[in-house]
């Protein structure tokens, strides 16, 4: 095995850990039925170990919550949702002028490497950990991203937001005195686009991106939102308006 190899693998299981299952990837544990939402075992053994539903694929918590689990890209509820639909204006069209673009590099690119001062100790371990189970206390509501790209008025930018949110299992374990609240993944693919147009004219104004699901309606309501600066512009994911558990696992791919 090489070391890019390894990395990759490390890399990979990191990820799994903080953020979630891939979508690519395969289930782990056996296989049972939740279409009915309910787990019935004839044997307390029956219930332990890994499990994955066996219709979807998609990993069941069997510890903690969604919530506990992760730490990283988890979304709440309870978003404050502003701005206007794209081709609509408005009184809560809110204006964003102000709102600073990305920063530029100050380091001159046809110059000498800027060096940096100090000695480099091998002695010490790095100082650098950091500790992720505070990491949802402030229970975030919204995600977003900024970039910059060059789009013509009469193109478009396409993009696809894709997550999970989790559902809750009744499970009845022989031995337990009531039922224990285990977790089914339910990933959802959202598709929106945002004409050229909004983009270049309508500068500084939070717009709402209407979005429509691949397959079945997710069981939550993330609005996705983009307003555009000069030159950047932000695209963001805010918390679901219902359903009972948030985002575990999200991103937002641009096409």
């Amino acid at each position: 095995m090489s070391g890019l190899e390894a990395r990759a693998i490390v890399e990979a299981e990191l990820r799994r850990e903080l953020f979630g299952p891939l979508g690519s990837e395969n289930p782990s544990g056996k296989a049972v039925d939740c279409s009915s939402g309910t787990l019935t075992f004839a044997t307390a053994e029956e219930s332990r170990g890994q499990f994955h539903d066996s219709t979807t694929l998609q990993e069941i918590l069997t510890i903690g919550t969604p919530l506990t689990r992760y730490g990283i890209g988890v979304l709440y509820s309870g978003a404050s949702t502003g701005g206007t639909a794209i081709g609509e204006s408005g009184d809560e069209d809110i204006d964003l002028t102000g709102i600073p673009g990305l920063a530029h590099n100050e380091e001159d690119p046809d110059g000498p490497p800027i060096e940096i001062q100090g000695a480099l100790r091998h002695d010490e371990a790095d100082s650098d950990d950091f500790d992720l189970t505070d990491a949802n206390s402030f229970k975030p509501s919204a995600m977003a991203i900024s970039f910059q790209c060059r789009i013509p008025a009469d193109g478009s930018l396409a993009l696809t937001v894709r997550g999970a949110h989790y559902e809750k299992l009744n499970v009845h374990i022989p031995g337990v005195s009531r039922p224990v609240d285990w977790w089914r993944r339910r990933p959802f693919i959202l598709n929106g686009s945002v004409p050229g147009r909004v983009l270049i004219n309508e500068t500084n104004r939070l717009k709402i991106v209407d979005t429509t699901p691949e397959g079945d309606p997710p069981g939550i309501a993330p609005t996705t939102q983009v307003f555009s600066l000069d030159p950047p512009m932000s695209l963001g994911l805010s918390g679901c308006r219902n359903g009972e558990m948030p985002l575990g696992s999200g991103k937002i791919e641009l096409v």
